[in-house]
């Protein structure tokens, strides 16, 4: 149980500062359309989105590969 919580925290923390990065150095970006030209244009969230982000992708990450332990093991 103690590696479940370690492993989460830590795979939250992990999660946090690439998304983090990602989302500062631009590499995530959305078509628009801007006077008959499509552009890539930056996606932005706010901390408070990414953090929620994370916990959902950090939480549903465990629970799958816990699924797949066997319960004798």
């Amino acid at each position: 149980m103690k590696f479940g919580i370690v492993g989460t925290l830590l795979s939250y923390a992990v999660q946090i500062l690439l998304m983090y990065s990602v989302l500062k150095g631009g590499l995530l970006t959305k078509p628009q359309i801007v006077d008959g030209e499509t552009i890539q244009v930056p996606i932005k969230f706010e901390m408070y989105e990414v953090l929620c982000i994370c916990a959902l992708l950090c939480s549903t990450d465990t629970i799958a590969a816990i699924s797949m332990i066997s319960y004798k093991e």
